[in-house]
């Protein structure tokens, strides 16, 4: 089934910026690939879509692939879905696998590493409509560690 043609739907026009997805009557459709990002992950601000109080990054990351140390003022919430990631989170770590939730708190410096095989799937929560991050690396920004690339 379509969900694009489901009754009541509209789709929206090419262009259209301020809202991605298309309206349903009881909410809002995000079809697959269509949020912005990188071949990393995808990104989901609520803030962009009516308002909606959480963000998100649907991460599709490779072995050895994961963000620089970070924090956010609100909890960031991480269910793994496919694949393992070592987390660390201020002075702890641990090894998530498919099925996992770990919660980084608020203002705690964290970062993940996919450290299975193959493909690390998680989603990312953010638990505030527009994400805010503070990176704690000597690099100023969201640098992503790649054994193939030297950075």
């Amino acid at each position: 089934m379509d969900p694009t043609n489901l009754p009541g739907t509209t789709v929206p026009r090419a262009g259209r910026r301020e809202l991605i997805g298309t309206p349903i009557s009881i909410g809002h459709f995000i079809p697959s690939g269509t949020l912005p990002g990188t071949d990393l992950s995808d990104i989901f601000e609520g803030r962009e879509h009516g308002d909606v109080p959480v963000s998100m990054f649907l991460v599709h990351n490779r072995p050895g692939d994961g963000p620089e140390l970070h924090r956010h003022p609100y909890a960031e919430v991480f269910v793994v879905h496919a694949g393992q990631a070592r987390f660390e989170l201020e002075d702890a770590s641990v090894t998530a696998g498919p099925g996992d939730v770990v919660i980084a708190p608020a203002g705690a410096a964290h970062r993940f590493t996919n450290v299975g095989a193959g493909e690390l799937s998680m989603t990312c929560i953010h638990t505030a409509g527009e994400m805010q991050t503070e990176w704690l690396s000597a690099r100023d920004g969201p640098v992503w560690r790649d054994p193939r690339n030297s950075l």
